[in-house]
Parts: structure tokens; C-alpha cells; sequence
């Protein structure tokens, strides 16, 4: 018995001292520093922080305080991968107040982390009809996406752009739903609309290039990548991406150039494409191996 009292006392003790790290005054003090934390992205610290910050609560700071703090430890919790606590208190937050959109928004976040993608869809259901954001349109739509569900995907993307045109984020994500349901007609149009919406980024150009590669136009498919390479000449991937279109083009001295210089870049698919297509084994930094 005397041993397992010195146990518990020794939990006690290393537990306090734990928390003890993080004291910081009231709970206001203890809020603020933990949401501080959270915004550096010392995540272990905001929930050290915060946790004191919930301990230290009492009626007369307010309960909208106490869903700011269970709001922003379930964010760090999550940021550290802790998806079951971060859902604890986001369930907490609704239960406090079941009208905090934020809370259904960011426990949507988390049931997607972990593939609960019909939780989710629930969740950005409920946001949408307290605030109808935007973005929340996307979000369900890019969940869809994941079901498989095309068709209530393209509704969300649909709603999504009527409601902000520009965005173009939007207009590659839709694409990409497209793209997935095999509609490359519809998804090279989203992704051009993204080109003129913003012409000097790689990914509208890159996406692009898969889809003339997979309905097999080589030409312009090599077109679209000499434009993403353009915007992104340190990136691997689009050297990856070009190499493979001049192998299908028969154009073998670029692809193997253009393969080369993505593993220079720390890309071992194009090592691996250049062994198995073209029986060269290259290293980093042109450093060779015999087979």
C-alpha cells in the first residue's frame, strides 16, 4: 500500500511540475500567451498553456472565453497529430455554444485528417447554413471528392466560384474534381481559367500537362510543362513531369537531361524512371554507379 501511495504522489508531483512550466498568471494571461503560442507554432506549448488557461476558468471571465480556449487547444492538438483530443474539445466548444462555427468547421479539418469524410461533409453541412462561406463550399466539395461523390462535388465548386469568380484555388481544385470523374474536357478549361487568372504560377500549366498526357497529346502536353517549368525552374516535379513527356515523344536525349536534373533535385521517381527506362543509374550531383 505505502508503495503505491508513493507512486500516485510521485504521478501527482511530475504532473504539477509539468503544468508548472506553463503557469502564467490568470486566465486571461494564460489565454492570450497560449493562443501566442499557437499562432508561433509551439503547439506543445499552447496546450500546456492553455489547459492551465481552462483550469484557471471561472464563471466570471465568460463562457465565450472558455470556447476561445478549447477552440484553439483543439487546433494545437491537431497541428501535434492528437486527433481524438482534438475532437474531445471541439465537441466541448459545441456543446458550450452549438452555434460556434468555427468549431464544426475545424472539427470537419480533423475528421478528414483521419478519413471520417462523411463526419465531415456533416460538419461543413452545418457551417454553410450559419454562415454560408465560401470557402466552406470548397471545403465540402473537396470532401466529396474524396467519397467519390462527383456530382455533389461539382455543386460545391460550382457554388463556391459563383461566389467568389476569382479565386484560384477554386478553379484548380475544381479541375481536379473533373479530372477524377474523367471529364478532362471540363478540367482543362478550369485549369486555363486558372492560367488567366494568374499566369505565373506552375500548378494550373502542370495539371494541364497531366491531362493532354493522359489523353495522350504529347505536344501539348510538352507545351503546358515548358510554361510550368518557366514558373518553377527549381522545382523536381516539373522536371519530372517533362522528362516523361519527352520520353513519350521519343525525344529521348531531353527526357533523359530533363530526368537528371529532377534527381539533382532530390527526386528519386525520375532515379528510378531513368534505371528502369533507360538503364542509367544516376546519383545526386551527377555522382555515378555502375549497376
Amino acid at each position: 500500500m505505502k508503495s503505491l501511495i508513493t507512486t500516485l504522489i510521485l504521478l501527482i508531483f511530475i504532473s504539477s511540475k509539468g503544468m508548472a512550466q506553463y503557469d502564467c498568471g490568470s486566465f486571461e494571461d494564460c489565454l492570450n500567451v497560449g493562443i501566442s503560442a499557437y499562432q508561433d507554432e509551439n503547439n506543445e506549448g499552447a496546450v500546456g498553456y492553455l489547459t492551465n488557461a481552462i483550469n484557471k476558468w471561472n464563471k466570471s471571465n465568460g463562457v465565450d472565453m472558455l470556447v476561445k480556449a478549447y477552440n484553439h487547444r483543439a487546433m494545437a492538438y491537431a497541428s501535434l497529430e492528437k486527433n481524438q483530443e482534438a475532437i474531445n474539445d471541439l465537441n466541448k466548444v459545441i456543446e458550450l455554444n452549438s452555434k460556434y462555427a468555427p468549431a464544426y468547421r475545424n472539427r470537419a479539418g480533423v475528421f478528414e485528417t483521419i478519413g471520417e469524410y462523411s463526419k465531415a461533409i456533416d460538419d461543413y453541412t452545418f457551417v454553410i447554413k450559419l454562415e454560408n462561406d465560401t470557402g466552406d463550399y470548397a471545403r465540402r466539395g473537396a470532401a466529396f471528392g474524396k467519397i467519390q461523390n462527383f456530382d455533389e462535388a461539382i455543386k460545391d465548386y460550382t457554388k463556391a466560384i459563383e461566389l467568389n469568380p476569382t479565386w484560384v484555388d477554386y478553379h484548380l481544385q475544381f479541375g481536379q474534381i473533373y479530372f477524377l470523374n474523367k471529364q478532362y474536357d471540363k478540367a482543362l478549361g478550369e485549369f486555363s481559367k486558372a492560367q488567366d487568372l494568374n499566369a505565373t504560377i506552375p500548378d494550373p500549366y502542370s495539371l494541364s500537362a497531366i491531362t493532354y498526357l493522359v489523353l495522350k497529346k504529347f505536344d501539348q502536353a510538352l507545351e503546358q510543362a515548358e510554361s510550368a517549368v518557366t514558373f518553377a525552374p527549381d522545382s523536381k516535379e516539373v522536371y519530372e513531369l517533362r522528362g516523361m513527356i519527352y520520353n513519350k515523344l521519343g525525344k529521348h536525349v531531353e527526357a533523359i537531361a530533363d530526368l537528371k536534373k529532377a534527381v539533382d533535385l532530390g527526386s528519386e521517381v525520375s532515379r528510378q524512371d531513368l534505371k528502369n527506362i533507360y538503364k542509367i543509374d544516376y546519383l545526386q550531383n551527377h555522382i555515378k554507379k555502375k549497376e
